[in-house]
């Protein structure tokens, strides 16, 4: 399902941190491939260069990120890899209407309001003549099934599509809509009008949506004037996910379901840390971690079963996402159900390792852990998270070609826009950050994971620790495993920081627009060049560089055993 991306994004300010809650959200509403908007070509060296006017992401090789985009584009590349197999899970099938207008719409604009945690499709009417009831299920020829089938606020249904619902119902769908009273057209009338009520009178009966708004018809049963959560209820239909967060907070998911697992992509729309705790609708398996920023797989190790639900602790990244896959455990899991400590724990600190479930402790204290089984250890870990602050002086190279201040020293991380120089304030491209600093032996040779976390960035960066190959950070947290690769002593700590074209536009509106020479003067003259002007000046700077605060973090672990 392809559909065009971000084509409203056409201001010089975004970059692919920026595109990222969009784009998962389309993900959750089933797109899986992204068809961006646009790519401009750039034939000459003119920078930015040419545009669609004022629309697009400006995704081409004259943006100043365009460079670093493959780790943004190798986690698109696995999230619609992953959403295009199996099947897509929907409890409740919308019936377009065969009126004119005919007209499904967006989750908001649907005829009867779906609440939240159910999922939905939408078909016309020819799709129910080959449909078949499986289990009380509506069931496509593709093997597509639902549990309820919903008409449209319409009195109007053809002969053909009545004919098809009472057989339908009769065989056990559950139908929620109003009782039909004439055709639509003049085809057979007024014969057709008359078969339009004896259906209506077969399958509804009573039901008239106020005094009456169930009936029994075969094994089916038809709603009207009843909310889709009573709808549910009486069905005994519980939602397939639910997220227990923030009043404010918008979760989105969607979710695939494969011969041997069940697949869910859930997202946080808000670009702020969300705790919550995630209830799928699964039983028999267990769930798995599958993040689709690196491509690794981390088999859960915190969560609760019941006959009908698996539920989990979860805290969501700003604007993050993962998959959680449930599949069949080649060994079962005595998963931890509930853990108290001496602070807050974060669900990620407890994984998996080797010997069986380890405790990641971020502060000294004691831990009570009660598992799935009844069982109930005490761990008491001698410490917690420790750190190294890489306060610096950093040393920080803007390229003279990009106009840029050539290296200057950082006495400490301070956004390039309030700086006093105007080449680093107006400065777009990157810079490249470098700082020496020493690290005792036992980060060296940590007993648990060691994690650089670089704070704050604007707006993507470039790692290298000690000549290692880099990684590249385009989204909050700005953080990365670094267990090995420090030594005693001293360490290098190279990072090359990309932020948007918007600084060095705002500075070259100081001029009068023209096509820069070929040797254009910094700060004295426009280097840069669009094919389209925004009518009002592009005001204001954006952050930009490593803002941090940059640490280093030993953080220990302590086993808990299988």
């Amino acid at each position: 399902m392809a559909a065009e991306s971000f084509t409203s994004n056409g201001n010089w300010r975004s970059h692919p941190y920026v595109l990222k809650a969009l784009g998962d959200r389309a993900f959750a509403a089933g797109v899986n491939a992204y068809v961006y908007h646009t790519y401009a070509h750039q034939p000459y060296e003119w920078k930015p260069g040419f545009t669609l006017f004022h629309w697009g992401a400006h995704f081409n090789r004259h943006n100043t990120w365009y460079g670093l985009m493959r780790a943004y584009n190798d986690y698109v590349a696995r999230c619609q890899y992953l959403l295009r197999q199996g099947g897509f899970v929907a409890d409740a099938a919308y019936l377009i209407g065969e009126g004119a207008p005919a007209y499904l719409g967006s989750r908001d604009e649907l005829s009867v309001p779906l609440p939240e945690g159910y999922d939905y499709d939408g078909f016309d009417a020819s799709l129910l003549h080959d449909s078949y009831v499986s289990e009380g299920r509506l069931t496509l020829p593709d093997g597509m099934s639902y549990q309820v089938l919903v008409l449209p606020d319409d009195d109007r249904m053809t002969v053909e599509t009545a004919r098809a619902i009472r057989r339908l119902v009769a065989e056990g769908v559950a139908l929620v809509g109003p009782r039909p009273k004439r055709a639509p057209g003049l085809e057979g009338y007024p014969e057709s009008d008359r078969i339009i009520r004896q259906i209506a009178a077969e399958v509804w009966g009573a039901v008239d949506g106020k005094t009456h708004t169930e009936n029994r018809f075969g094994r089916g049963r038809v709603f009207w004037g009843l909310a889709m959560q009573e709808v549910f209820a009486r069905l005994a239909v519980p939602p397939d996910f639910s997220a227990a967060a923030a009043e404010d907070a918008a979760g989105h998911y969607i979710h695939r379901r494969l011969p041997d697992a069940e697949v869910y992509f859930t997202a946080n729309s808000l670009y702020r840390p969300e705790p919550t705790r995630l209830t799928f609708r699964v039983k028999d398996r267990e769930p798995y971690f599958w993040n689709p920023d690196d491509g690794s797989i981390e088999r859960a190790a915190w969560y609760r079963q019941d006959d009908e639900t698996v539920t989990l602790p979860y805290t969501f990244d700003p604007a993050g996402s993962v998959f959680v896959v449930f599949m069949k455990a080649a060994r079962p899991l005595d998963a931890v159900v509930d853990l108290v400590g001496p602070v807050r724990v974060h669900p990620s600190a407890l994984r998996i390792g080797d010997g069986g479930i380890v405790l990641e402790a971020s502060a000294p204290g004691t831990y009570t852990v009660k598992r799935a089984s009844g069982a109930v250890s005490v761990v008491d870990a001698a410490e917690g998270v420790s750190q190294i602050l890489l306060n610096g002086p950093w040393r920080v190279s803007f390229p003279e070609a990009d106009c840029g201040a050539g290296e200057v020293v950082f006495d400490a991380l301070s956004d390039w826009a309030e700086h006093a120089d105007e080449r680093i304030r107006y400065f777009s491209g990157t810079a490249t950050y470098t700082l020496e600093f020493d690290a005792p032996s036992r980060f060296a040779r940590p007993t648990g994971r060691l994690v650089l976390d670089l704070g704050d960035v604007k707006d993507l960066a470039v790692v290298s620790l000690n000549g290692a190959s880099a990684d590249t950070l385009w989204k909050a947290p700005y953080r990365m495993d670094v267990t090995g690769r420090v030594k005693p002593g001293q360490n290098r700590l190279q990072i090359r920081v990309t932020n948007s074209w918007q600084n060095r536009l705002v500075g070259d509106q100081r001029f009068p627009p023209a096509l820069p020479a070929e040797n254009a003067r910094c700060g004295q003259e426009r280097t840069t060049y669009l094919t389209f002007q925004p009518q009002q000046p592009i005001e204001g700077l954006n952050p930009s560089g490593l803002l941090g605060p940059a640490r280093l973090e030993s953080r220990p672990v302590y086993p808990l055993g299988e």
